[in-house]
Parts: C-alpha cells; structure tokens; sequence
C-alpha cells in the first residue's frame, strides 16, 4: 500500500519518503509549504515504525516476498505478477490485509457530505476468519448515496492530516480519505466545546491508538466508544486508558503497550532476513536501531502526548524536529532526484538504497510495475550505470553488469540472475 501521492508519499515498510514539491534545501530552511508535506510523510513513517498495524505490516509485506520467492524458485518461467495461492497462509494473510485497509480507490465527497449509518458486519468471505468484521460507512452526499469500508487507509491519513492542520492550520485536504475520522468523530458525539487545535490533536491521537491493533477500524470504534462512555477527552488519561485493554495473544491476555515489543522483535528478524547481505550488516543494524528506539519512544515518551503540550508554532516545530533528531529519518527523494537520509547512531550511506531496490522488486513481482524507482538517484550518483531505457523498460538487465547498482544486487541475490520476467 502506497498512502496517497498528491504531494508527497510514503513507501510503508521499506522506509522510503518521497517530497513532491520542493528540494531537500527547502527542509533545512524550514519552508513552510515543503515542512508541511515532510511532516505529513514522516507520520506514516513514526506509524510504520511505532504501531502494531505498521510493525504487522512489515512482516507481511516480507513473508509475501519469501512466498513469491519460493513460487519462482518452483517454475522456469518468470511470470508478472506472481500469483499466491489463496489456500496458504500468505494468501490468507492478504486477504486479511486488504480487509484492514478497507477502501482505497479515490473517492469524490463534498464537504456537506454525511454519514447516514455504521454497520459493522461479518466479511463472511475469508476461510476460517468469517466472523472479523467489515466496517461500513453508509453516507449521503446531497442527493447521491453510497458506502465505503472503513479501513487503516483512511485512519492513517486522517492521522496525518490531524497534524497538519494541528502544527500547519492546513485545511486544504480533500475529504477521502483525510477528513473521514474527523466526521466519524463528529457523527459520535454532540457538538463539543473544543478549540480547532484541540480537537485536531485529539482525533490524530485517538487514530495513532487505533493503530496499535490487528483492526485498526473495529479499534477506532471502539476507542470512540470509551471516550464517549469514560468522558475521556483528556489525551494523557485516553493513552493510559487504552494502552492498558488486554488483548488476547497467543492464547494468553496482554495490554498493546506490552505487546508492541513481540511485533518490534518479529519486525526486526524479517528485515533481518529479507536483507540477507554480510555487505549490508549495517543497514540491519540501523533497522534494530530505528525500530527499538520507536519503541522506547512510543512506550515512555509518548510523541502525541508530547506534541499536544506545544501551543505556539515554533514549539509544535521544536517538538516534531526533537522526534526527528532521536529517531532520524527515512530514505527522503526530493523532486529532482536528490536524496536526503539522517540517522543519529549509523552512517549507512548509499547501503539504505539497498532497501529501494528490493521495494522496486517487490513491485514489479506482485504489482507488475516495470521500472526501478532509483533510477533518477543512479542518475545523479552512478551515471556511469544508468540507462534511461533500461532502468525503465528492463532494469533486470543492469544484473548483467560487472559494477551492480541496488536493483542488480538484489536481483542476483534472490537468485533471480538469467530469469526475464514474463510481462
């Protein structure tokens, strides 16, 4: 799942941020506009790094590559997209996953548009996990009607968009999916006396505990529901409330702030695995590092807690750049190319963009998207290797060069050498 492109993205689960409308210069000079779309990219980063849904999302997104590679490794031919068997555990996996996401695809809404009911259903679809539900929105837009599956699509950018009208004031978001929890929020409750940047923060902070859960929508109601029966509009006292529901894992009961290092731990040994490079023994330690220190972060901080304390800009500002110092950030690609990565305890370098090509990889085998998203990087920095048509129409070949670039090195370390994909 890539969260929406409109100015800037993110790629969840391979740490990679991209800037749509400005340079990386503009970041250090604080640029309002180019702050904005940053601050907005790094939320989704802290989310994949920092939740139970982000953490579970990256053990997915690997088992599927191990899944797709065992399939290849079975056949001669390299067929696009890879298919998973619905029957096996991945296939099984994916179809969970594409519940919790909910609804994806663009969405036109008006501003006066409503939420008529909430119907929470069995899916009734998925072999032996009939019963986990579907939650549907049903609204009316002027005379049009129409429903929706909520999911942690639009949770996690209403999240983000929560922050940027929070520290930005931006109201400029269209209403799918950014504004979704807002009039879900406002659908639950009476009209509340609550300053704009209040309930702003209140509502990115009842998404981020949404997040801490298998379901992040059925968790999003239910969070709703505690505060409307506890009174809970208080952040600090909605965290400690939350973080301590028991949740039933393994067959024993554990509360989500405990059972945020089980999923840090199985993040970390995928990553592990999915790297796989002695070569690359650094880049593994910086993602220990990130993921450990997002935890720590999460559990004793509390970066939301935090932030809604800060009333000027320039302290929302200082708040934000203070969770940017501890934990870094992401692979940031602005619009020309240029590549930005600060990270406080290893200088990976060029290694990080190891973790871009097994994402292009990735997209070509389960998406069949064709070209290498570094190629404007290796543009830049190995020119000597980059070929435009190449890189977009067959990037697989550049495995044929003496000198490898990310791409190639993935490539061939999957086995995938003397294979052409099948389009």
């Amino acid at each position: 799942m890539e969260l929406n492109r409109t100015l800037g993205y993110y790629f969840p689960s391979f740490f990679r941020m991209n800037i749509g409308t400005g340079l990386l210069e503009d970041i250090n000079r604080n640029n309002r506009a180019t702050l904005n779309v940053y601050f907005h990219e790094y939320i989704h980063f802290y989310q994949d790094i920092a939740t139970i849904y982000g953490l579970q999302n990256i053990s997915h997104t690997i088992d599927v590559i191990a899944a797709m590679n065992i399939n290849i490794a079975k056949s001669i031919l390299l067929d696009i997209p890879v298919t998973i068997s619905s029957e096996d555990i991945t296939g099984t996996n994916i179809a969970l996953e594409n519940l919790y996401i909910g609804h994806t695809n663009d969405l036109e809404l008006s501003p006066s548009w409503q939420i008529s009911n909430i119907n929470v259903v069995k899916n009734g679809l998925i072999a032996n996990f009939e019963d986990i539900p579907q939650i549907k929105i049903i609204f009316q837009d002027g005379r049009s009607s129409g429903a929706f599956d909520l999911g942690s699509y639009c949770i996690l950018e209403s999240m983000a968009c929560e922050i940027d009208r929070y520290i930005f004031n931006d109201y400029s978001h269209p209403e799918f999916p950014y504004n979704v929890c807002r009039k879900i929020f406002d659908n639950s409750f009476p009209p509340l006396v609550l300053t704009a940047e209040s309930k702003a923060i209140l509502i990115a902070a009842i998404c981020e505990l949404s997040l801490n859960s298998f379901h992040p929508a059925e968790h999003f109601l239910r969070i709703l529901k505690i505060i409307a029966d506890q009174h809970l509009f208080d952040i600090k006292q909605l965290y400690q409330f939350v973080d301590t529901l028991q949740v039933n894992w393994k067959s024993q009961w554990i509360n989500n702030i405990d059972l945020l290092p089980e999923f840090s731990s199985i993040a970390i040994s995928q990553l592990r695995m999915v790297i796989n490079n002695s070569t690359h023994a650094d880049l593994v330690s910086w993602s220990e590092e990130l993921i450990e220190s997002a935890r720590v972060l999460r559990a004793k901080v509390n970066f939301i807690c935090e932030l809604s304390k800060a009333k000027s800009y320039e302290d929302k500002i200082s708040c934000f750049t203070k969770t940017i110092n501890y934990l870094g950030t992401p692979i940031i690609i602005d619009r020309m190319g240029n590549v930005g990565f600060q990270n406080p305890h290893f200088d990976c370098g060029s290694k990080a963009f190891y973790l871009i090509g097994i994402q292009s990889i990735h997209n070509l085998l389960r998406k069949g998207i064709v070209p290498c998203e570094l190629r404007q990087n290796c543009r830049l920095t190995i020119p000597s290797l980059y070929n435009n048509d190449i890189c977009q129409r067959k990037p697989w070949v550049q495995a044929q060069n003496e000198q490898l670039c990310p791409y190639a090195q993935v490539w061939k370390t999957w086995g995938y050498y003397g294979k052409t994909p099948n389009i």
